[in-house]
């Protein structure tokens, strides 16, 4: 969806798709359709989930800034062992939130941020862009959206940080190059005039 929302909409179409996407997250909290899906859980994993979550924020509420590595083992985790003896945060965002605080978490979102939103201005703000670049931001736009999305669902687990630091350095790569080759399409159209 964010690929084709940078490539193919312009305008009226893009503000239509914004106000489709409000629509439907109106839709979800006015009908509660997100809570109707839970019922269906057969193995208990939402109302796992749901405990996980209550645990950290009676936790959180302890020390909000910096957190405590060792939260595991300060008696509000207790009640979530499974049936392997291991605890599973649900979200990496929890996880840093937990591990290192309010602090930890804006340090670890940070630098996504950065990248996401110079991106987005460039799709955004800059027509002078080669199409080429135009579809390479996008693309990438969308696989790291995907990919921090993916991470508030799941655990630090395998290969999801090892993915991060790669999607934070092709974004980085990206924010040099674009500017670099809007820059020197820019300086060709100049000569080409004198």
């Amino acid at each position: 969806a964010v690929y084709i929302y940078f490539c193919y909409l312009k305008g009226g179409m893009r503000a239509l798709a914004i106000a489709g996407v409000l629509f439907l997250l109106v839709l979800n909290y006015a009908f509660g359709l997100s809570e109707m899906l839970s019922y269906n859980d057969e193995y208990g994993t939402f109302d796992y989930r749901s405990l996980v979550y209550e645990a950290s924020f009676d936790f959180i509420k302890t020390s909000p800034l910096f957190g405590d590595v060792d939260y595991l083992y300060s008696g509000y985790f207790d009640h979530l062992f499974t049936g392997l003896g291991i605890i599973d945060i649900v979200s990496v965002y929890l996880q840093f939130m937990l591990e290192y605080g309010l602090v930890g978490l804006v340090l670890f979102c940070l630098p996504f941020l950065i990248v996401v939103l110079s991106l987005t201005r460039q799709l955004l703000f800059s027509p002078q862009m080669d199409k080429t670049y135009q579809q390479y931001c996008a693309m990438y736009l969308s696989l790291l959206l995907g990919y921090l999305f993916v991470i508030a669902t799941t655990s630090t687990v395998s290969l999801v940080d090892n993915f991060g630091i790669i999607f934070l350095a092709f974004g980085r790569a990206l924010m040099e190059v674009v500017p670099r080759e809007a820059r020197s399409s820019s300086d060709q159209s100049a000569l080409s005039l004198n």
